[in-house]
């Protein structure tokens, strides 16, 4: 059993633990607030003036039982860490993360991100312009990102915001399509000159 004259601050219990170790609910004020609470002649100021003691206190409290980030340039990642994050987020396991699996990380985080700003994502980290972060790209922005960051082409990543990205490899899709049908047709007819000649 706590004694009224316990050092034991009750902001920092709830009323009803406060009630089982017969804590006072009230807050003490010191005497001068006490005075000037009651000669205000508002009959509820004493109470008003506790109550909001009592929320600074536990605020102070909620302030001091967050976890605080740590300070900028202290965290470091080391390369197996880096690899293994990497192979989280490489969910097709082709050694490189696109827009498409980052929008699905997004998604299941709860979180839907326009297809503008992961495209913008991806072009910021990639910096061997492939349309996709390799695991050299990711290993580079987190293990070093001042230095990565640096070298950050800041007009492609705008153009992808922008959506232009999107608009570029829209546009080149047919185009590759083209492409590999004649190449196909090119291979079909060597290989009938090789049967021709064997």
């Amino acid at each position: 059993d706590l004694s009224e004259d316990s050092d034991v601050d009750p902001a920092y219990m709830s009323p009803k633990i406060r009630q089982k170790l017969g804590v006072p609910m009230e807050v003490k004020l010191p005497p001068a607030l006490q005075s000037a609470a009651e000669e205000t002649g508002y009959t509820r100021g004493v109470r008003t003036i506790q109550k909001a003691v009592v929320k600074m206190q536990a605020n102070k409290r909620d302030e001091h039982l967050k976890e605080k980030p740590p300070p900028i340039g202290s965290v470091q990642l080391d390369e197996q860490l880096l690899r293994k994050l990497f192979q989280k987020m490489d969910l097709d396991n082709c050694e490189a993360i696109s827009s498409k699996v980052l929008r699905h990380l997004f998604l299941q985080m709860g979180r839907e991100i326009a297809e503008e700003e992961l495209e913008a994502m991806i072009v910021m980290v990639d910096m061997k312009e492939m349309g996709v972060a390799t695991y050299e790209d990711f290993a580079a922005i987190f293990g070093n990102p001042a230095e990565s960051l640096r070298q950050v082409n800041v007009e492609a990543v705008q153009a992808a915001a922008r959506g232009e990205v999107r608009q570029k490899k829209d546009l080149l899709l047919p185009e590759l399509d083209e492409d590999s049908e004649e190449e196909d047709q090119n291979s079909e007819g060597e290989d009938q000159e090789e049967d021709e000649d064997a």
